[in-house]
C-alpha cells in the first residue's frame, strides 16, 4: 500500500518573532479568522470544526491529531522545519514536543523550508520586505544543523527509506555548496548507524531538475506545479482592476490583478496525466485558497469538493502503485491559511478524512484478496 504523508504546518503557537512582526498573539489562526470573501459564495473565512482553534504549544493537541490521522488512513506527517543558520530555528515546539511525548505515535519526517522569511504573506497586502535572512554558512553551520536533525532521525517514529532518514528540501536548487553539505550530512548519519540520507527535493515547477546531485528522489508539490503549467497556457481566470471597475480575463495583466481563480478539475487532470518515474513521488491537494494570507491578491481553486478529492486521490494512488513509488504526499493536514487541509471544518465536517479512509480501505481490501 502506498504510504500517505500529509504536510504539516507548525505555525499554530505563539513565538516572539511573530509577535514582533505581526503583533502580540499572532498564529496562523489570526489571518484565518479575519479572512473576507472576495466574491459571491466565496468560502471565507474557513472555520475549524466546533471552532477548534488549537494551540500547538499543548502536547495533547498533537497526540489527538495523530490519533485522528491514523484512524482515517494517513501514514505520517511531514513537518515544515525553519532553520535560518547560526542555530536559529523557529516554530520547532511541535517537533520538540513529539520527542518528549511517546503517546504521539504517528510516523513523521521533516521538510526543511529553506527560504528567507519575507513580508509578502500573512495579510501583508503585497508588501515584500525581508524579515529573517537564511544563512547557509559552511561546515560549522552544516554540522550544527545535522546534529539538531539527528535527534529526530534517531527516533523510532521517524520515517526511513532503506534505513535512510527521509528529509525533504523545499528549494534544493538554491542551496549554495549543496553537494558538499549533503555529502557531509550523509557521512554524519552513517556514523550514527544509518545507511545514509534519503533526500527528497520538492519539485515546484515542472521544469525543475528532477535529479539534482545528492538528491535521492523528488516530489511534485501541488498545486504549485499544476498552477504554473496552467498559467503558462493561460488556463485560468484573473480578476483585475480597470478604470471604472473590474473585469475577468484569461490574460494575466500582473499590475492590475486582484485575484486569480484556477479550475480544480483541470489542475488534477494535469497532475494525474503527468508521468512519474521511480522515486518521483506524486502530490495531491485537498483544496487551495490563500485569501487569509494574500487578501485580495489571492490564488484559489474553484470546484473542489471531498468527493472530487477522493476520486483524484484514488487515481494518484493507482498511478503510484504502477510507477513503483512508496510515498504519496498530500497538501496538507493543516494549511488553513491556504485552504489546504484534511482537518475537519464547519462546512464539510470529516468529509475529507472520510474520503481518505474510503480510498485506503479499498486498496487494503484489494491487497488482502
Amino acid at each position: 500500500m502506498v504510504k500517505l504523508l500529509a504536510y504539516y504546518l507548525p505555525q499554530f503557537h505563539e513565538i516572539p518573532e511573530n509577535n514582533k512582526f505581526w503583533g502580540k498573539g499572532f498564529t496562523e489562526w489570526t489571518n484565518v479568522r479575519k479572512a473576507k470573501p472576495l466574491y459571491q459564495n466565496h468560502y471565507q473565512p474557513r472555520v475549524p470544526y466546533q471552532e477548534n482553534y488549537y494551540d500547538l504549544s499543548n502536547p495533547q493537541v498533537m497526540i489527538e491529531q495523530m490519533k485522528l490521522a491514523r484512524k482515517y488512513g494517513i501514514y505520517g506527517f511531514c513537518f515544515y522545519h525553519y532553520w535560518f543558520g547560526n542555530g536559529k530555528v523557529l516554530l520547532d515546539k511541535p517537533l520538540e514536543n513529539i520527542l518528549k511525548t511517546p503517546e504521539a505515535d504517528l510516523p513523521f519526517c521533516i521538510s526543511w523550508a529553506n527560504e528567507d522569511w519575507v513580508k509578502t504573506w500573512h495579510g501583508a497586502g503585497g508588501e515584500n520586505r525581508l524579515l529573517i535572512k537564511l544563512e547557509y554558512g559552511q561546515e560549522d553551520e552544516w554540522n550544527r544543523h545535522i546534529e539538531w536533525l539527528l535527534r529526530f532521525f534517531k527516533d523510532d517514529r521517524y520515517i526511513k527509506k532503506d534505513n535512510k532518514p527521509v528529509l525533504l528540501l523545499y528549494n534544493a536548487s538554491i542551496i549554495p555548496n549543496r553537494n558538499k553539505m549533503l555529502a557531509l550530512w550523509d557521512k554524519r548519519v552513517k556514523e550514527e548507524g544509518f545507511d545514509g540520507l534519503w533526500i527528497v527535493a520538492m519539485k515546484r515547477l515542472e521544469t525543475d531538475n528532477t535529479r539534482l546531485t545528492g538528491v535521492s528522489a523528488n516530489v511534485s508539490f501541488e498545486p504549485r506545479c499544476a498552477k504554473m503549467q496552467m498559467i503558462q497556457s493561460s488556463n485560468c481566470w484573473f480578476r483585475y482592476k480597470i478604470k471604472n471597475g473590474e473585469k475577468l480575463s484569461k490574460i494575466p495583466i500582473l499590475r492590475h490583478i486582484i485575484y486569480a481563480r484556477f479550475d480544480y478539475d483541470e489542475a488534477n487532470q494535469i497532475i494525474i496525466n503527468r508521468k512519474h518515474k521511480k522515486n518521483e513521488y506524486r502530490g495531491v491537494f485537498t483544496d487551495y485558497d490563500d485569501t487569509p494570507r494574500r487578501t485580495k491578491w489571492a490564488h484559489m481553486y474553484k470546484g473542489a469538493t471531498p468527493a472530487k478529492f477522493q476520486k483524484y486521490l484514488e487515481a494518484n494512488i493507482q498511478k503510484s502503485i504502477e510507477e513503483g513509488n512508496e510515498f504519496l504526499f498530500i497538501n496538507a493536514w493543516n494549511e488553513w491559511g491556504e485552504g489546504a487541509y484534511l482537518e475537519p471544518d464547519e462546512r464539510y465536517g470529516y468529509a475529507y478524512l472520510n474520503a481518505v479512509k474510503r480510498v485506503v480501505q479499498k486498496y487494503r481490501k484489494s491487497q488482502d484478496r
